[in-house]
């Protein structure tokens, strides 16, 4: 028995296949965002093992990124299929990636003001310390070079990751406002 005109729907939003450009530019994104993240939390452990192996305590700042991108690691694995409102509705899935946008950009600021000024160059081979707004001073001593090299590679990593939870986000976001103007242009012809 075939559905009438009226009731069958343009097109399946619960399906798992992206719907059209937006609904692949989330999954662009969400597969570049997971990359990214791990390459970060790569890093970071890094730099904490470089700090406890030179008797240093690590920075809280270092550890606290450490945690926040593993929670966002957890958060793109999960909601890898954000552009189907099967498992999650398109709110709740945009709303979650600007949370992580904001912290993401702070921290991206924040690590930006000391290493605006530094160059790879100038750092000798002895260490590097850097005096972090709201993280307290990190030191790496002994491999100095390296470790600025690093940073430069999660600050980039960290710029890269703000941009693609902003696309994912904007992405949903579309695909909410298309799937709200087509219920609507639904209701109209109803009437």
């Amino acid at each position: 028995m075939a559905a009438s005109p009226r009731t069958a729907p343009l097109r399946d939003t619960m399906s798992l296949r992206p719907q059209g450009f937006y609904g692949y530019a989330f999954v662009f994104a969400r597969t570049a965002e997971i990359m990214s993240l791990i390459a970060i939390v790569g890093l970071v452990g890094n730099f904490i093992f470089m700090m406890t192996s030179s008797k240093q305590s690590p920075a809280t700042s270092l550890v606290i990124t450490l945690v926040f991108t593993s929670f966002a690691i957890l958060w793109t694995c999960f909601s890898w299929n954000g552009y189907s409102r099967r498992y999650l509705p398109y709110a709740a899935t945009w709303l979650i990636d600007v949370l992580f946008l904001v912290p993401f950009a702070t921290v991206t600021v924040l690590l930006g003001l000391p290493l605006s000024t530094t160059t790879c160059r100038d750092v000798g081979r002895a260490g590097l310390s850097l005096n972090i707004p709201a993280g307290g001073r990190v030191n790496f001593t002994g491999r100095g070079q390296e470790a600025c090299v690093k940073l430069f590679a999660v600050w980039g990593l960290l710029m890269g990751v703000c941009a693609l939870f902003g696309i994912s986000a904007v992405s949903v976001g579309l695909l909410q406002l298309g799937e709200r103007q087509l219920g609507d242009a639904l209701n109209d012809a109803r009437e």
